[in-house]
Formats: C-alpha cells, sequence, structure tokens
C-alpha cells in the first residue's frame, strides 16, 4: 500500500472512532487473531471504568472503513476452591491415658485434608493430636500438638478449631484430645478441598501513616497507593511471639466533602474480622476499586502490635474476546453512561479453550471529549467538534483523489 492509501486508512479509522465520542480512553490491540483472544488488563484501567465495569467495547475498523464490535467477558483471575464433604459416622469415643478420644469412620476410603469440629466445651485451649488407621488396630500419626482454641467472655467470641492436613487416606481417624471432662461433638464436618492459585497484581504503597488513639485504644493505619486499583487482598506482618486477638475493621475511601469545619471523609467497608496469632493475618473481601485504604485495630487494655509490613493486592483480570472479521481493533473505555454489553458469549464460557492465545494492549489514548477535563498523564487526540469536521473533510478530499485518479486511468 502506498503513502496515501496508508493516510486514507488511517484518517478513515479516526473518523469511525470520532463517531464513540462518549468513550474518553481508547488503546489499540496488537497481535489479535481470528477467533478466541485474551487481553491482560492493566491495573489502571479500573480507575476509568463505572463501577459494574460495563463500559469496556472492543471495537474493530475493517479496511474499507466499516466498524464491528467484537463480544467479551470478563474473568477474573481469582483461586478457585473446590470442597468435596465426605460422608462419615463417629463410632467411638472413649478416656486413654488421661485424653478423650473420638473415632471417626469414612462411608469409603477416600482423601481428605480438613476435620471442622463443633466441640459441646467454650473456653479451652488444647494441643490435639490426630491419627488415622484402616482396621482400628495399627494408627499413623497426622498431627501432633495441633492447637484448637475457643474463647467466649464479653469481649471475645472466637473459635478456631479446623484441622488441616496434608491429604490423607484412611478408613479411620482418631482425635486425641488432653481432657477426661466430659465433652461431645455437637456437629463436625469432613471435606478434601482443592484450591487453584489465584493471580494478583500487589500495589505499590505510596504512604503509610500510623495513629495511635489512646481514647480509644485503637491503632489507625491510612494507605495510599500510587493509583485507583481493584483491591481485593489485604496481608499483615505482625512481629510479635506471643498470643494475640484483636478485632479489625477494613475500609476503603469512596468520596470526601468539604465543609466549614473542614474536608469530612466517607469510607466503605470492606472486611470486619479478627487479627489473630492462631490465622494468617490475610484478608480476602469483594473488589473495591480505591486508592485510599483505613484498617482499623482495636487493642483493647493490650498494648498496640507491631504491624512491619502490609501487604496489598488485587486479582488480576482479562478480556476473553473472540473476533470473526479481519479488522483493526481498539478497546474503548470510560463512559458513564455505557449500559453493560450483552453478548452470547457469556452463556457459553464452558466452550472456551483451555489455552488462548494472547493479546496485547498499546499505549492509552485520551479522547478529549466536549466539557471533559484533560490529564496530562496520558496521550490525547483531540477530534470532537472542528478537529472531527477536519478529519472528516480531509477524507473526503483525499476520497475524491482516489476517484479522480481511477477515472484517469480508465
Amino acid at each position: 500500500m502506498n503513502r496515501l492509501g496508508t493516510i486514507f486508512l488511517l484518517l478513515l479509522q479516526l473518523s469511525v472512532l470520532a463517531q464513540m465520542d462518549n468513550f474518553h480512553y481508547s488503546r489499540e490491540i496488537s497481535g489479535a487473531e481470528n477467533g478466541w483472544n485474551r487481553i491482560a488488563l492493566t491495573p489502571e484501567i479500573f480507575s476509568r471504568l463505572n463501577s459494574n465495569y460495563s463500559d469496556i467495547r472492543i471495537i474493530g475498523i475493517s479496511n474499507s472503513g466499516d466498524s464491528v464490535e467484537a463480544p467479551y467477558f470478563l474473568r477474573t483471575l481469582q483461586p478457585v476452591v473446590k470442597i468435596s464433604a465426605i460422608p462419615f459416622q463417629t463410632i467411638n469415643k472413649s478416656t486413654i491415658a488421661g485424653k478423650t478420644s473420638i473415632t471417626f469412620e469414612l462411608n469409603k476410603i477416600t482423601s481428605i485434608n480438613e476435620i471442622k469440629l463443633d466441640l459441646s466445651r467454650s473456653n479451652f485451649d488444647w494441643k490435639v493430636q490426630l491419627q488415622g488407621s484402616q482396621d482400628l488396630q495399627e494408627w499413623h500419626s497426622i498431627l501432633e500438638d495441633y492447637r484448637i482454641l475457643s474463647i467466649d467472655n464479653n469481649q471475645v467470641q472466637f473459635s478456631f478449631a479446623t484441622l488441616d492436613f496434608p491429604l490423607s487416606k484412611y478408613r479411620y481417624y482418631r482425635l486425641l484430645v488432653p481432657t477426661t471432662e466430659e465433652l461431645s461433638l455437637r456437629a463436625s464436618s469432613i471435606s478434601e478441598n482443592e484450591t487453584s492459585a489465584g493471580s494478583y497484581h500487589s500495589f505499590s504503597i505510596q504512604s503509610l501513616t500510623k495513629n495511635e488513639i489512646k481514647e480509644s485504644k485503637k491503632t489507625e493505619l491510612q494507605i495510599k497507593l500510587k493509583d485507583q486499583v481493584p483491591v481485593s487482598f489485604i496481608g499483615l506482618t505482625v512481629d510479635h511471639d506471643f498470643d494475640y486477638y484483636r478485632p479489625i475493621q477494613i475500609e476503603a475511601l469512596v468520596d470526601s466533602t468539604k465543609t466549614e469545619k473542614g474536608w469530612h471523609y466517607n469510607y466503605k467497608t470492606l472486611s470486619r474480622g479478627v487479627l489473630s496469632s492462631f490465622n494468617d493475618q490475610e484478608f480476602n473481601f469483594s473488589e473495591e476499586v480505591c486508592s485510599h485504604l483505613r484498617i482499623t485495630i482495636e487493642n483493647h487494655d493490650n498494648s498496640p502490635l507491631n504491624i512491619s509490613k502490609i501487604e496489598v493486592r488485587g486479582y488480576q483480570h482479562e478480556l476473553i474476546t473472540r473476533i470473526d472479521q479481519e479488522a483493526n481493533y481498539f478497546l474503548l473505555y470510560g463512559n458513564k453512561d455505557a449500559p453493560e454489553p450483552v453478548y452470547d458469549i457469556v452463556n457459553f464460557k464452558n466452550q472456551v479453550p483451555s489455552s488462548l492465545p494472547q493479546a496485547t494492549l498499546n499505549q492509552e489514548i485520551k479522547r478529549v471529549i466536549a466539557g471533559a477535563k484533560e490529564d496530562a498523564d496520558v496521550e490525547q487526540t483531540k477530534i470532537p467538534g472542528f478537529w472531527m469536521w477536519l478529519v472528516l473533510g480531509l477524507l473526503v478530499l483525499i476520497m475524491g483523489v482516489f476517484a479522480i485518479r481511477m477515472v484517469r486511468k480508465s
């Protein structure tokens, strides 16, 4: 194709994109193949989207200037947990050498890696043993000195009585509890849990402020991220060698209002739970696009904890799209009025091949729209108004030149 033809196609693409003025941002898609493709989304894209991510479109422009919309669905690369409950029955309870023994029999020999206990007692702190056997005669150790705990008072209601262990395959399991007092199971469950690994982005913390509020006996952590990003995980590293149990609340700043008395900040609660030495200090919650987080830890009458490290992460996301026509494709996004698209492929996700070619996104271009604020951080393409008419005028002029050349050749 000669230089004039290349300019013609470029102007043709710009004229088609100009008709989609309500989308503030665009990125050209490189490496897309006919058929199924996956496109990884960078975290900063989510700061441009509606809260329900409805304003994403994949638009192709053919050599003839026709536009085509490619269907897609958004896939979040989060862990998938498969829990297989295993039928069982309790067949024996006795006392052995100062310990209470409770024996479970599985209905069939299969692999398990978790037993959840709901004991009739509260306020205990025990180190238990778990053993497995095929014949009730020879027992093999699975867990030794495994700590389970229950606290029940006016301030705290907490229980940690789940046994997690490597996959084991026995017909019988025996729990040994170091007590001779009356003990029974109100309920329990045995299962095999399979978790597929998720894919995360780790987000840089721009600033961290710690405030000890003595009046309310709380620790407040203010976390400022570099960008507005989709957050769904926070992990804390606590440097203490003693046991602790502290209520914790994680919030995201959603907006702020200036009043006569100063700024008023509105937060959305993402997670409430317990920061405890008995569990992983990790908190998963529904995804929230934000750049400012607040963590509040209730210390009661205890000394504040030393939080040495904070990790903020979010799941990776990708678009799964099917391209049926040859064209130059673009990702358009950033339109607060865009309705959620309706595509057939959303109903047939199970037919998507497990291995897909990866298309990539080029540099973000901000398409300046009348009345919209300029953003110096991204490349801008001024299309509306005068510029759109100028592009269309040049397009008509070039088409006229092509027509004259064709007439002369004939």
